[in-house]
């Protein structure tokens, strides 16, 4: 059992509509509060900004925010602080207060804002590393942000201050991959500050289902997400006794589900909790995770994995950390037929699905088991 002396003070910032770094946050907390004396800051982007908050939006420091830092340092006296986002509404400003007050500071990266505006290195349904260390301009000139010149000269000027702040500012850097480590390191980052630490999930008691003939999608109905690509490949698949499920809301919604028809075997559920999501996922015979964006911790196939359900998924970023090597249902790339595939060797091998939910499972609950997380965050504090 972990020291309960040890205090950490954890700050995080929530998203406008509920995501995977705000339920990663939540289920992080929940382990963290059973092993540590902890207390939060919780910052909310759900509200309109007032006009000292805008002007914020390029100075990179909200006043109001430090000030509600700078007194919780004070009355909780913790060990470490402990951060997950700040974007938009805490602002950078927190790191140099909690240096200011000599605390330690210990950041967990769940994307890449540091280095693209969009945290995405995605445009015009492609890769993108346009913007370097020295040159954000291209970020500027194409305006990534929300397409707004005025708006990515806001973000340019906060990812710029974001990387900065990292080297000069946080003690410890948590990610989620050992991709995105050796991402940092060869931006010059200090390879000693850094620790791979997945984000925690409760495992939850295995209710085993018959296996239901559809799939599933859940997340952004967005391009970079490749929602486009996955409609394209189930529709040329051998799938006339299945159905393809998307959970979720994005920018295609409209123009993807409006036109749909019955033979497409396509069913658009909207948004749904979590719960009822997982509820989904157990009974369905794969889910299909088509990104083209390099991701951190999969939460969508990891919550899969813990139902006994596999996974399809392309070999961008860190994704198959989270399964065993020489894992079957990966696919490479966005090239015409490649997920097609993966979803028919689903259909017609189920001996083989069967023996890769068991691999899948076994191999994921010891990544994420609890002691091995806590071990970890022990060594870093």
């Amino acid at each position: 059992m972990t020291d309960k002396k040890t205090k950490l003070l954890l700050l995080h910032t929530t998203y406008k509509s509920t995501g995977g770094e705000d339920i990663a946050f939540r289920n992080e907390s929940k382990y963290l509060e059973q092993e540590f004396e902890t207390q939060k800051i919780l910052f909310s982007n759900v509200n309109e900004l007032t006009c000292s908050e805008k002007i914020t939006f390029f100075t990179n420091n909200n006043k109001s925010s430090n000030e509600i830092l700078r007194n919780k340092i004070k009355d909780f006296k913790p060990t470490a602080l402990y951060v997950h986002n700040t974007w938009f509404r805490s602002s950078l400003g927190v790191f140099k207060t909690a240096k200011e007050e000599n605390l330690k500071v210990v950041l967990k990266l769940h994307n890449f804002r540091y280095d693209c505006i969009n945290a995405l290195h995605f445009r015009n349904n492609s890769a993108c590393h346009d913007c370097t260390i020295n040159n954000r301009i291209p970020g500027v000139i194409n305006k990534c942000y929300e397409n707004s010149l005025l708006k990515s000269i806001g973000l340019t000027n906060y990812s710029k201050k974001y990387f900065e702040v990292i080297k000069n500012y946080v003690d410890v850097i948590l990610v989620l991959t050992e991709f995105h480590k050796q991402y940092l390191q060869k931006l010059g980052f200090d390879s000693q500050k850094i620790f791979v630490l997945p984000n925690y999930l409760k495992q939850k008691s295995f209710d085993s289902k018959i296996k239901e003939k559809y799939f599933v999608y859940a997340g952004r109905i967005s391009s970079e997400k490749g929602i486009d690509y996955l409609i394209k490949e189930w529709k040329n698949s051998n799938t006339k006794n299945y159905k393809l499920k998307i959970i979720g809301d994005g920018p295609l919604s409209n123009l993807l589900f409006k036109n749909l028809k019955p033979q497409d075997n396509i069913e658009y559920l909207g948004i749904l909790s979590n719960e009822e999501t997982i509820e989904i996922i157990n009974s369905s015979a794969a889910v299909i995770n088509p990104t083209r964006l390099y991701e951190g911790q999969p939460n969508f196939l990891c919550e899969a994995t813990l139902q006994k359900v596999i996974s399809i998924f392309p070999d961008n970023g860190g994704i198959k950390e989270f399964f065993p090597e020489n894992y079957p249902f990966i696919f490479k790339n966005h090239t015409k037929g490649l997920l097609k595939e993966k979803i028919d060797i689903v259909i017609n091998n189920p001996e083989l699905v069967k023996n890769y939910e068991e691999l899948n499972y076994n191999f994921l609950s010891k990544k994420l088991d609890k002691k091995q997380l806590i071990d970890t965050f022990n060594n870093i504090l």
